[in-house]
């Protein structure tokens, strides 16, 4: 991107921010501050050391309202994305029952994203036929 572009990219992303309190798809790296180490701690071990060689894992990321869940994960979602992962984003909630697995296996399944080509691809069927390509 050039100067101009990057400047108009991260003005909308701080108008987002301004009035929902979260960077838009795509921006939150741009107005991070502190969390490099961390990011780096991810990628080599978990995705690197884990996820890579088989392995698998959950972390859950709990705190008060504005401390910056949201933004840990648009950045650890970014950085699967660059890592060549698909990443399911989902909100557990009253909407969907914690006893009915099936169910949160289909909502996982079609909200599951990869980039591909510098595309977002959404749901399992749309990444394998874009992967198939």
């Amino acid at each position: 991107m050039g100067d101009n572009e990057d400047k108009l990219v991260l003005r909308n992303a701080l108008e987002q921010i301004a009035e929902f309190g979260t960077a838009p798809q795509g921006a939150a790296h741009l107005i991070d501050i502190g969390t490099e180490e961390y990011l780096d701690y991810f990628k080599k071990e978990v995705i690197e050391e884990l996820i890579s060689k088989g392995g698998a894992t959950c972390k859950f990321y709990e705190g008060a309202y504005g401390a910056g869940k949201t933004h840990i994960l648009l950045l650890l979602k970014k950085l699967s994305f660059d890592c060549n992962m698909a990443v399911a984003s989902i909100d557990l909630s009253q909407a969907l029952s914690l006893t009915d697995w099936r169910l949160i296996t289909e909502y996982i399944l079609q909200n599951l994203e990869a980039k591909i080509d510098g595309q977002i691809v959404r749901s399992l069927p749309e990444i394998l036929a874009a992967w198939g390509k």
